[in-house]
């Protein structure tokens, strides 16, 4: 798993239409849906990978 698939992506404009938006990807998902974009975060996770929530309050 790449880092890039948990953690805060600061700014989308993709994921809430016609709004600015902020994601927090959170690992653990149980529904394994076929279509999933991030089928990663579904497998077991190295929690040093993890951003604190410190830094997620704080943003």
């Amino acid at each position: 798993m790449t880092l890039s698939h948990l953690g805060l992506q600061k700014t989308t404009l993709l994921d809430y239409p016609g709004k600015v938006a902020a994601v927090l990807f959170t690992p653990g998902c149980n529904l394994r849906c076929p279509y999933c974009h991030n089928p990663d975060l579904v497998q077991k996770i190295d929690i040093s990978t993890l951003v604190p929530m410190e830094e997620i309050r704080a943003f």
